[in-house]
């Protein structure tokens, strides 16, 4: 039963090294971008989170260029203060602001 439990300590793990490379990865595209990015009634960009840089989002009713008024998008506590707790949800947004990214180059 140990070596089972240890192979699935071994897989969350690669996950979750996984689920923080595709936050990386989204950062450093919107840092590219080099500025928030409005889509529908959301404005995307990056916000400092717990020591890193994490995808963020706001209203745009909510947003005034300049202040940071974003929240991260992925809640991975899922403490409800903020964003997503299903990462899926999250990597169907980060999918649209990448398409977006590209789609708008400067």
């Amino acid at each position: 039963m140990e070596k089972n439990t240890d192979i699935y300590q071994q897989a969350l793990e690669q996950v979750n090294v996984c689920k923080q490379q595709i936050l990386n990865k989204v950062v450093k595209a919107i840092k590219k971008y080099g500025e928030p990015i409005h889509i529908g009634n959301m404005v995307y960009y990056y916000t400092r989170f717990n020591g890193k840089d994490v995808p963020a989002y706001c209203y745009i009713h909510e947003y005034v260029k300049g202040l940071n008024v974003f929240s991260p998008i992925y809640d991975k506590n899922n403490t409800c203060l903020f964003g997503w707790s299903d990462f899926m949800e999250c990597c169907r947004i980060f999918d649209v602001i990448e398409k977006n990214i590209s789609f708008n180059k400067k």
